[in-house]
């Protein structure tokens, strides 16, 4: 088992490559405080297996937060999105890749983002600007009725854009590429939620 933690005052680093989503949790319970607001990066290989754990870990955040069904799920629907393109397309089998999950409270609000890191060297890698132009191309697909049913690659524009206050593509310095969400809940939403 290959674990290991990072902690620094504003960010938990945990390496999940083979682990199990147990001993991932019991760092992450030992090492934040408060899941109102904390940033946790999680560094994983193009493994499929290790898409799991991450999903299961953002459904764990989630409820901690008291973020339940519907919002619970298509959280889980998103990440696993971004973290399977991450894996399936920018990335080489072995590559190391980011998943970061920022969890921020104000006075008012609960804005949730997920940023996904892939090493830009897979098969089907593009640059943001690739994929700004590929999103605009999927959306203008939806907006002619273009048929897409049995066609891939309508999740990360049709279904994440739909659901996200935000949704961008950026490269970072040292050439991976960047997928980022956000989404924000009022506490009277929270709470109104949590009740149901």
């Amino acid at each position: 088992m290959l674990l290991y933690l990072c902690i620094n005052q504003f960010m938990l680093t945990v390496d999940i490559t083979q682990t199990d989503y147990q001993s991932v949790k019991n760092i992450i319970d030992q090492n934040i405080e408060n899941f109102w607001h904390f940033s946790c990066r999680i560094i994983f290989v193009t493994d499929f297996y290790e898409s799991k754990i991450i999903r299961d870990l953002v459904g764990y955040f989630l409820e901690k937060n008291m973020i339940f069904s519907p919002w619970n799920a298509r959280f889980i629907l998103i990440t696993d999105e971004l973290v399977n393109n991450a894996i399936e397309h920018g990335s080489r089998p072995g590559d190391v890749n980011e998943c970061t999950i920022h969890f921020k409270t104000t006075k008012r609000k609960l804005k949730i983002s997920i940023e996904v890191h892939d090493s830009w060297k897979g098969k089907d890698s593009i640059s943001s600007e690739g994929m700004n132009a590929l999103q605009e191309k999927k959306m203008q697909e939806v907006l002619w009725k273009t048929p897409y049913l049995r066609r891939r690659g309508r999740g990360l524009f049709h279904i994440t854009s739909k659901l996200v206050d935000s949704l961008y593509f950026k490269d970072a310095i040292d050439g991976w590429l960047i997928v980022w969400i956000q989404k924000s809940f009022t506490h009277e939403e929270i709470l109104k939620k949590s009740l149901i």
